[in-house]
C-alpha cells in the first residue's frame, strides 16, 4: 500500500503497467477502456464522476498525462499533483529528425501546461527541482520524492561476471526495454564507444529483446542479465561511471548503487550522484 491514511487507486488502461505496479494500490480502474489517450481520458472522467476523490496524482508521462489529469482535476475542483518523472524538457536534444521537433513541442509547449494547473509538484531530485523552478514553479510548491530501492534485494553473494581489467566500466542498472529507452541506448552506445576506447559497458537488468549493436563493439558491451547481486570484485577493481545520463541511455539510480555498495561495506566505492533528475523515456506511456 502507498499510504496508511488514504485509499490509493490506480487509473490505467495499460494492463502491462498495471500488472507491474498494481500491488502498490488498493484498486485498479480503467483496464476495460481502450489503451489510448482517448481511452485514458474516458477512464479518468468516469472515475472522477463516480468516486469521491481527495487528490489526483499524475505519476507517468508528464507531457501528456499532466495536461489531461490537470484539466479534468480542475473541472471537478480536485487538487492536482504534478510529477516531473524525467528530464522531459531536454528530451529533444537526444532526438533526431522529425522526432526532435515533435519532442520539443510535446515537452516544452504542451508539457508546460500542467505546471500552471498543479497545486503541488513532485521532482525526483534537486536537478528536477531546478528544471521546475526555471519554468516558474515556486520552490515552496515542490517536494522531492526520489525513486525507492529495496536494499534487501542486493547482496554480494552469487556468481560474478569477469570484465576487462584494462578498461573503465560504465555500469547500467535497470530493465532494458523499449519503455526504458532501448532504442536510445542502441543509437548512442556506438557514438560513446567510438570516443572512449578505454570504456566498457555492463548492463545489469532484465532484457525483453537483445541489444542490436555493430559487431565491432560486441566485446565492449557486457550483458550481465537479471541479477540482484554484483560481486565485490566488479565494484572495487573498476572505475565506475555511476550516473551517466543521456536521456534514458545510461541511467542507473544512484540509490541502487548506494544500496549495493553499502550492503557490501564498500563505502569508499559509492559513486557521487552526478544526475538525480530521473530518466528520459523516448516513448509515451498510456497510464496515469
Amino acid at each position: 500500500m502507498l499510504s496508511e491514511y488514504f485509499t490509493a487507486h490506480l487509473i490505467s488502461t495499460d494492463g502491462e503497467f498495471a500488472n507491474e505496479v498494481g500491488g502498490c494500490f488498493d484498486e485498479i480502474y480503467g483496464l476495460s477502456n481502450e489503451c489510448s489517450i482517448q481511452g485514458e481520458i474516458t477512464a479518468l472522467h468516469s472515475y472522477l464522476q463516480s468516486t469521491s476523490t481527495d487528490v489526483v496524482f499524475q505519476i507517468t508521462n508528464p507531457s501528456i498525462h499532466g495536461p489531461v489529469v490537470g484539466t479534468l482535476a480542475s473541472i471537478y475542483g480536485i487538487p492536482f499533483v504534478y510529477r516531473y518523472s524525467g528530464d522531459r524538457f531536454y528530451e529533444h536534444q537526444l532526438s533526431k529528425g522529425t522526432d526532435k521537433i515533435l519532442h520539443f513541442g510535446l515537452n516544452n509547449v504542451l508539457g508546460r501546461v500542467p505546471l500552471h494547473l498543479a497545486d503541488n509538484h513532485i521532482a525526483l531530485g534537486p536537478t528536477g527541482v531546478c528544471r521546475l523552478e526555471d519554468r516558474g514553479v515556486s520552490r515552496e510548491d515542490i517536494s522531492i520524492i526520489p525513486p525507492t530501492v529495496d536494499q534487501n534485494r542486493f547482496s554480494p553473494e552469487g556468481q560474478s561476471k569477469i570484465l576487462s581489467e584494462s578498461r573503465s566500466v560504465g555500469l547500467v542498472v535497470g530493465r532494458l526495454t523499449r519503455r526504458k529507452g532501448k532504442e536510445t541506448v542502441e543509437r548512442n552506445i556506438p557514438k560513446i564507444l567510438e570516443r572512449r576506447p578505454d570504456l566498457q559497458f555492463a548492463f545489469v537488468g532484465k532484457q525483453h529483446k537483445s541489444l542490436h549493436l555493430p559487431s565491432k563493439f560486441e566485446g565492449r558491451v557486457t550483458i550481465i542479465g537479471s541479477m540482484a547481486n554484483i560481486m565485490e570484485s566488479i565494484l572495487t577493481e573498476k572505475k565506475l561511471y555511476g550516473n551517466i545520463l543521456l536521456g534514458n541511455l545510461l541511467y542507473q539510480q544512484s540509490q541502487t548503487m548506494r544500496s549495493m555498495c553499502q550492503g557490501m561495506g564498500l563505502k569508499r566505492s559509492i559513486p557521487r550522484n552526478k544526475s538525480n533528475c530521473g530518466q528520459v523515456n523516448t516513448n509515451h506511456y498510456t497510464t496515469f
